[in-house]
């Protein structure tokens, strides 16, 4: 199942959307932090004069937004209710990829018992096919050895398809 959640592109997916929203969260934050500009110049001249040769200024500016209606506030719930949402989904997203994972394997399980059962069956078909004496019950040995080899196949292919299914779970090459 770790394995699963590690590869699986619908939880780095819901990961991605949490990390988002979460980023989205400390935007809306920040909308409530005044707005500060510190600046500073040095200007060195040489060329007139009459003008001072060397010139330096700093300043600071602030500002901030009292009244907005509530829409900063509106808006950082929204963020919130975002941020609580991906958290949501990240855990459906995660219960759901286990829950593959883990019937995907007990379908592996069963079909691998499956196919040791048919080759088990094949096996005990062929001996009682070799002790047959009669020509009776030599064609009804044949036949049931043939239908246990139909069965082998039919499980050989379930049990691949299971395979197949619990590598593309767990994102196996």
């Amino acid at each position: 199942a770790n394995r699963a959640l590690a590869c699986n592109p619908q939880v780095q997916e819901a990961f991605a959307t949490s990390r988002k929203a979460m980023a989205a969260l400390q935007v809306a934050r920040s909308e409530f932090l005044p707005d500060i500009t510190i600046f500073g110049s040095y200007f060195n001249q040489t060329a007139a004069p009459i003008i001072q040769p060397n010139i330096g200024a700093f300043g600071i500016s602030a500002s901030y937004t009292f009244v907005d209606w509530g829409k900063r506030r509106h808006l950082k719930h929204q963020r919130e209710f975002q941020t609580v949402q991906a958290q949501t989904n990240i855990q459906a997203t995660v219960d759901k990829v286990v829950l593959e994972a883990r019937q995907a394997y007990a379908g592996f399980e069963q079909a691998d018992e499956a196919l040791a059962l048919a080759v088990e069956m094949v096996r005990a078909r062929k001996d009682a096919e070799a002790s047959a004496k009669d020509p009776a019950s030599v064609q009804a040995a044949k036949v049931a050895s043939a239908k246990a080899e139909l069965e082998q196949f039919q499980a050989e292919a379930n049990y691949r398809v299971a395979h197949a299914k619990l590598t593309s779970q767990i994102g196996a090459d």
